[in-house]
């Protein structure tokens, strides 16, 4: 089945970027607060742009091609995809999905054009982990790394063969990310089977990646790409490189190398940043399970469907029956934030579980549609408490290009998850929400989105199956806590809040006009207040009451400002001269 999961960090806006990275060498303590002037925020950069292309350029040819044979022949007889050389000897790491144990005809692909056969050593059904090997010596190889010491947020690479680029070009394909988290899953994808301890990235991962590597900064196997994906999340998954090392005879005594100190490590620093940002808030980071009127089970773990491509589209947009959401705490005494569509409709019950697991059940105690918010009060028994909530602050003062992450808990072992971005807009969904590239999704939404002080400046929202965008499509939306907090009196009272209606006016504007000062009229729409009142196609509005308008950014502004029913006097040119018309603002 071919997937495509995208990073999405920004690597544009360079004076932006510059300015992160060192506010998060700040968060992230690597020097003292009164060395930051001494900090030239132009250095970290080109530092870790330069690590990239030094250690592509050591370690890529460690990444190789694979092509093999079904000898049964039929559906499926060819495989492809991506291994690691993991000692000079010729030892190769890839999956059961590119080498199966039945597989024949297995040929290696390197960068330098060499192709040549190999034999399988061993595969695992438990990892799906193949160890194939080719005849030669002196290989450029990937060292193994110890899994089990690297945490969400940490720097990562992933080396692919996507669409074939070795074969075709003798190129590699490198992509940086981070550890978006470590949990334990069972796969959903229709040829990977794979359960147990997985590493998430948000590195990108694309068809014919399988089976290649995911390391850390100093290209360190951490783990080898799957097919696998969480229902929940739908993000990149590796197979720990610990996890592979016990399953296989021949790498149970395998030497790990020690991981690098990612604290003053150039490709790493703005992700260590967010890291350490994420750990003051992660306790407060709950999971909600809700079950509904009606719910089915997810499908059963079993053999590959091989499901046609605009089903496994639809089961991507859907929201997973019975998975987990997320939510933080507003009030250790019971109160939890989360967005209104991870608990609508009929619901059964809803379950909150802590980061220590304890579990409680819950309702809504509020909602409002506008910003997508719901409150929950969590029933806790005499002298129990939530964890401490963290610190909320005001989104207004983070201007585009400022870095954000939106954390979460993973459905099957709690684990914290961190996505992380920029912010990419700043007056959204008139004026309550910020866009972010950072990868939101059902297991994430409701989480807290974060600064890299630490602070809460809002929750992730907005997304459905009916949204415009999609999970993990880097079009974000983070209701501010300016607009949480301004409706939390009314949700504390237990209101259900319903979206507002908005002044209407009734025109659409001539965006390809030129030299206009005003908006030009393209539209009107039949019957609305603006025919009512007489305006024309071809009118330019010039001003609206005492608002000048000089953009379509201007009247939409002049009518928020407005109410329904409001009588408003309109100037307009028209021809050679002007007109003023009374309007009276509709509704909708």
């Amino acid at each position: 089945m071919e997937k495509c999961f995208s990073a999405v960090i920004g690597t544009s806006r360079l004076e932006k970027c510059r300015a992160a990275i060192a506010a998060a060498v700040l968060a992230a303590g690597m020097i003292g607060q009164h060395q930051a002037a001494a900090v030239s925020t132009a250095d970290p950069l080109p530092a870790r742009e330069m690590h990239n292309v030094e250690i592509y350029k050591r370690l890529s040819a460690a990444v190789v091609g694979i092509r093999a044979r079904n000898p049964k022949g039929g559906p499926g007889a060819g495989y492809f995809g991506t291994g690691v050389v993991i000692d000079p000897g010729g030892l190769i790491l890839t999956t059961t999905t590119t080498v199966p144990s039945w597989a024949a005809d297995v040929k290696i692909y390197f960068t330098d054009g060499r192709i040549l056969p190999a034999s399988i050593v061993e595969t695992s059904d438990q990892t799906e982990a193949s160890l194939i090997k080719v005849e030669g010596k002196d290989f450029v190889h990937m060292k193994l790394a110890d899994s089990r010491k690297y945490k969400a947020g940490d720097t990562v690479y992933s080396w692919g063969n996507p669409y074939l680029t070795i074969e075709r070009d003798g190129q590699v394909s490198l992509s940086m990310g981070a550890i978006s988290g470590i949990y334990r899953m069972y796969s959903f994808d229709d040829q990977s089977r794979y359960e147990g301890p997985a590493i998430e990235t948000d590195a990108a991962i694309n068809p014919g990646s399988d089976g290649g590597p995911l390391t850390d900064v100093e290209g360190n196997l951490l783990g080898i790409l799957s097919l696998a994906y969480s229902r929940s999340r739908w993000l990149g998954i590796a197979v720990p490189s610990w996890e592979i090392s016990q399953s296989l005879k021949a790498l149970k005594d395998a030497r790990f190398a020690p991981p690098p100190d990612t604290r003053r490590h150039p490709a790493g620093v703005m992700e260590e940043g967010i890291a350490a940002a994420s750990r003051r808030v992660g306790e407060a980071v709950v999971r909600i399970k809700v079950a509904r009127e009606g719910d089915k089970p997810p499908p059963p773990f079993g053999p590959a469907v091989n499901r046609p491509r605009n089903e496994v589209a639809r089961m991507e947009a859907a929201r997973p029956v019975g998975a987990g959401c997320s939510g933080v705490v507003l009030d250790a005494g019971g109160l939890v934030l989360t967005c209104a569509y991870n608990v609508e409709g009929k619901t059964t019950s809803i379950e909150v579980t802590t980061a220590s697991g304890e579990k409680y059940p819950a309702e809504v105690l509020g909602a409002a549609e506008v910003g997508d918010i719901a409150l929950l009060k969590v029933e806790l028994p005499p002298g129990k408490t939530l964890p401490k909530p963290p610190k909320f602050g005001p989104a207004e003062r983070h201007k585009v290009g400022a870095v954000v992450a939106v954390l979460g808990r993973s459905e099957e072992d709690l684990s914290l998850t961190l996505n992380a971005g920029i912010v990419s807009a700043v007056r959204r969904l008139d004026g309550t929400a910020i866009q972010t590239d950072a990868l939101v999704n059902y297991g994430n939404l409701g989480g807290p989105a974060i600064n890299l002080d630490g602070e809460v400046i809002g929750i992730a929202a907005h997304l459905s199956e009916k949204s415009h965008w999609r999970q993990n499509c880097g079009v974000s939306l983070i209701t501010k806590w300016e607009a949480i907090s301004a409706a939390l009196p009314d949700l504390k009272a237990g209101k259900s809040i319903p979206a507002p209606k908005k002044p209407f006016l009734g025109v659409s504007p001539e965006f390809g006009a030129l030299d206009i000062r005003g908006v030009k009229v393209q539209r009107v729409i039949p019957d609305s207040p603006a025919a009512n009142a007489g305006i024309k196609e071809g009118d330019i509005i010039v001003a609206l009451g005492a608002s000048k308008i000089e953009s379509w950014n201007d009247l939409l502004e002049a009518i928020r400002k407005t109410k329904g029913g409001e009588q408003i006097s309109v100037r307009i040119r028209r021809g050679e001269g002007e007109v003023t018309l009374t309007v009276t603002m509709g509704e909708k």
